[in-house]
């Protein structure tokens, strides 16, 4: 059984995570800006939310992998934009 309040977050991260999977689908295979600069602005924006509410293993843990998010979404965009173009 979780504590108060618990049960309702691990629901609201679910449906969180629904739409990210689009989102950072998209942005870290789009070779245009407006995504990958998305991914990389919600990135480091739940990064520091995530530090702001725990400084535990699981939250630094997190904190990386969406900070690593932020920095590879728009070093992927700028590969395949400057990568030639085979027609």
């Amino acid at each position: 059984m979780a504590a108060d309040g618990y049960e309702l977050r691990s629901w609201v991260l679910f449906l969180a995570s629904m739409p990210t999977l689009f989102v950072v689908g998209t942005g870290l295979s789009a070779d245009r800006w407006p995504p990958a600069l998305g991914v990389a602005a919600g990135g480091t924006a739940c990064g520091l939310y995530t530090l702001a509410q725990g400084r535990t293993i699981p939250h630094l843990l997190m904190a990386v992998v969406l900070f690593a998010l932020a920095i590879a979404a728009p070093a992927l965009a700028w590969r395949r934009r400057r990568a030639p173009r085979t027609a």
